[in-house]
């Protein structure tokens, strides 16, 4: 079972965000994007629930596979781009993903976001210009889940 961590909306220290009435509720969830051939940018994405107040769910979101990762205190990533657009759900330790902007944001257990900013296949990666770098925070160990989304149907379920 996961366990979503709902913040409230500093958007400078905050990841997700939840609002809700009596029978639908939006989580805004931090997505890393581009637009196939610039720099990547932090916005959010709203995935739409539907239910009674015991329970909320969201659309089914098709997904290829996913992975379980750990990294030690140590790791720190070169400038990246993601292959695929990727949840990734953090379970323990931390994570700051800056931007070539010097925009970052932090990431702990409990929190969740979408790394999207793939470039077009015409596209070559430009270290000067693509991507993002991650670094894990703290001295705990890392651990996450990579759940690999299915990109020709992202759009219609995350508005």
């Amino acid at each position: 079972m996961i366990i979503y961590k709902i913040m409230d909306t500093d958007k400078t220290s905050k990841n997700m965000i939840m609002q809700s009435t009596e029978n639908s509720q939006i989580i805004s969830v931090v997505k890393i994007n581009n637009n196939g051939e610039d720099a990547s940018f932090f916005e959010k994405e709203e995935v739409p629930l539907q239910g009674s107040p015991a329970r909320m769910l969201s659309e089914q979101i098709d997904a290829v596979n996913f992975r379980l990762r750990t990294s030690d205190d140590s790791y720190a990533s070169n400038w990246h781009v993601a292959g695929d657009p990727t949840l990734l759900i953090i379970l323990n330790g931390g994570m700051r993903i800056e931007l070539r902007n010097g925009e970052s944001r932090e990431f702990s257990a409990g929190d969740m976001f979408i790394a999207a900013d793939y470039l077009n296949s015409n596209v070559t990666f430009d270290d000067d210009i693509h991507g993002h770098r991650a670094d894990v925070i703290g001295k705990e160990t890392f651990s996450a889940i990579h759940l690999k989304l299915e990109h020709l149907k992202l759009e219609k379920h995350l508005k």
